[in-house]
């Protein structure tokens, strides 16, 4: 056969390799969302989340260092009720639903739920 193994570390154009560097300055400026897969209770095999490595990293590639607690910080985490005029949309097969604003907190601050929505879908 003339096909090629898709190679999993390359974007599939180059529309999504920019996407993915620059969700990583997101994530080493803004959003440092840990995550890691143990190969147990998901379909990935196990790679555990390596803090040092992802420091070196953000170092390495945008010459920053991770700042874990700056949301948190400057936007109160989950202490959001005094904020308004926000809609959280969440799909139904969303993997990072369970991270997101499942009911209305205030009368300005709603919860959408989408039926067949997913992450980057919706």
């Amino acid at each position: 056969s003339d096909l090629q193994c898709l190679d999993y570390r390359r974007g599939v154009n180059p529309e999504t390799q920019s996407v993915g560097e620059m969700w990583d300055y997101q994530f080493c400026t803004e959003m440092f969302m840990p995550s890691s897969r143990d190969g147990i209770r998901d379909m990935f095999f196990p790679q555990p989340f390596d803090y040092g490595f992802a420091i070196e990293n953000c170092n390495a590639t945008w010459g920053v260092e991770p700042r874990p607690y700056w949301v948190t910080v400057n936007f109160g985490g989950k202490q959001i009720s005094s904020y308004s005029n926000i809609i959280f949309s969440n799909g139904e097969y969303d993997p990072w639903k369970g991270g997101g604003v499942m009911k209305n907190i205030t009368d300005s601050l709603h919860a959408v739920y989408i039926e067949g929505g997913a992450h980057h879908l919706d």
